[in-house]
């Protein structure tokens, strides 16, 4: 009896780790609240990029005939589409579509990290113990993406859940040149 007793409250322990280890998307104004004031406005960094559009891209009449020559008729409302033009896209919680790729899609959900408290001691900590940052950064769930994170959506193909979705332009990314336009880190 004892053994069953402890399978239950041990099965009920690890149910509710699950549901509370999958942190919550906050869309891109929780960044906004404390990075469009930095000496270096990182908001400002990707509001002229090419990320906060991406949305609005497929709704452009080049993408529109794209979408239509895959047999897709509203790309603002295909998966297929929407896996790189959005964040987040497949969750319930995601941010609005309309936001495009915001700073979650990088740097995954926000709940745990995006407040003054924690971001506060995270910028200390990459001034003072930049190998701790990294630490505790990864603690919190904030990722600092790497190349890798953005071939995802700029390589040939992204699987999501199973499902392999294809980038129909497929054109050689210069990854390098492409770091540039974004960089909105130190």
């Amino acid at each position: 009896m004892k053994n069953i007793l402890f399978l239950l409250v041990f099965s009920f322990y690890l149910g509710g780790e699950a549901c509370a280890s999958a942190p919550k998307y906050l869309g891109t104004r929780a960044c906004e609240k404390c990075h469009m004031g930095e000496p270096r406005p990182v908001m400002d960094q990707w509001l002229k990029g090419p990320h906060s559009v991406a949305f609005k891209r497929l709704l452009e009449p080049a993408s529109r005939k794209l979408a239509a020559s895959l047999e897709i008729n509203s790309p603002e409302k295909s998966p297929k589409c929407l896996v790189c033009h959005a964040t987040g896209f497949l969750r319930e919680d995601r941010p609005e579509v309309t936001e495009g790729v915001g700073c979650e899609a990088c740097h995954d959900p926000g709940q745990r990290y995006a407040n003054f408290k924690t971001m506060a001691r995270l910028g200390g900590l990459r001034l003072r113990k930049p190998k701790e940052s990294a630490v505790f950064a990864k603690k919190v769930g904030l990722k600092y993406p790497t190349g890798e994170d953005c071939m995802r959506c700029h390589g040939p193909q992204i699987e999501v859940d199973q499902v392999t979705y294809l980038n129909p332009h497929n054109q050689p990314f210069d990854l390098k040149a492409a770091m540039v336009t974004i960089r909105h880190w130190r």
